[in-house]
């Protein structure tokens, strides 16, 4: 009997082309999961057969590599998407990116690429709920790496454009980017002592005589990721795009002593207020009482 794949490295000429949704580019898959069309069993360590043909259908995640072309992205309702730029010169919505760097954001979102010349990115996309943090190593799942530049993953001397992709965490060092996917949806979890005392005492500025009740969602940091300031704005710049057409006012929390400070909005609809945190990756949200008062509403991200 064969072995079921447990480890597999992925050549560029494995990698299956496939237009964007939006019709403006190309970009090439590495990995797809559910994988229909790919052969999944034999000895681990072989390297993996491409299919004749892009894989079809849905998937819970899919590796790619995209070259990039100038314009909006595409709208991927329900997924959430990690961006690497692979080139030089990559803004999305004005901001210069580094390469090499994910950023992460909803699928549903679609900012403007602008690029300098020639220039390719990676993508993660995988089901919202399903937790990624950017390591090899880090939850039980699926591990990807790929690698920038000369790097050794699973064993394997690798090259730029080589990837690897494992059931069980991967041993990896050189010019690598890396991601873990949990397999199962992530549940609510319950807020540290040090997390639910800094959302208590956080300071709200700009919410006097504001009509309650009302709740306030920011975008910055999601899920305690401190990001810099340009990536924070920007992510800030997209949720207040998909509050077109709804009320709300801008208001900043901070710490009382004022070393950190988040830009946020005042919304009077509590369904949209989650439903937006959720899916920027927010830990809670305030809600202003009408007897004047707050409360935290902590997220189940399930």
């Amino acid at each position: 009997p064969r072995r079921v794949m447990q480890m597999r490295l992925i050549r560029p000429h494995h990698h299956q082309p496939q237009r964007w949704a939006n019709g403006l580019g190309v970009t090439h898959e590495v990995w797809r999961d559910p994988l229909p069309g790919w052969r999944l069993s034999g000895p681990a360590g072989d390297e993996l057969a491409p299919a004749p043909e892009p894989s079809p259908g849905p998937f819970l995640m899919r590796l790619s590599v995209a070259t990039l072309a100038p314009g909006p992205f595409s709208a991927l309702p329900g997924l959430d998407r990690w961006f690497v730029p692979l080139s030089p010169g990559v803004r999305l919505d004005g901001v210069l990116l580094e390469r090499g760097r994910p950023i992460a954001f909803p699928g549903e979102r679609t900012p403007l690429c602008e690029v300098a010349g020639a220039a390719t990115a990676l993508n993660l996309m995988v089901t919202r709920g399903l937790d990624v943090s950017t390591s090899c190593d880090a939850v039980a799942g699926t591990h990807l790496v790929y690698a920038l530049g000369p790097a050794r993953a699973g064993g394997w001397s690798l090259v730029g454009g080589d990837a690897v992709v494992s059931r069980a965490p991967v041993m990896c060092d050189g010019e690598v980017v890396a991601f873990s996917v949990a397999h199962e949806p992530r549940g609510p979890t319950p807020p540290s002592a040090g997390l639910a005392a800094a959302f208590e005492a956080a300071v709200i500025d700009g919410v006097q005589g504001l009509p309650r009740p009302a709740w306030v969602v920011t975008a910055y940091n999601p899920r305690g990721d401190l990001l810099d300031e340009a990536h924070n704005r920007a992510r800030f710049s997209a949720l207040c795009e998909q509050l077109h057409g709804h009320p709300w006012v801008p208001v900043v929390g901070r710490d009382a002593a004022n070393t950190w400070r988040e830009p946020s909005a005042a919304l009077f609809d509590g369904a949209l207020a989650r439903r937006l945190a959720i899916e920027f990756a927010q830990d809670a949200i305030f809600e202003l009482t009408p007897d004047g008062g707050r409360r935290v509403v902590w997220l189940d991200h399930g």
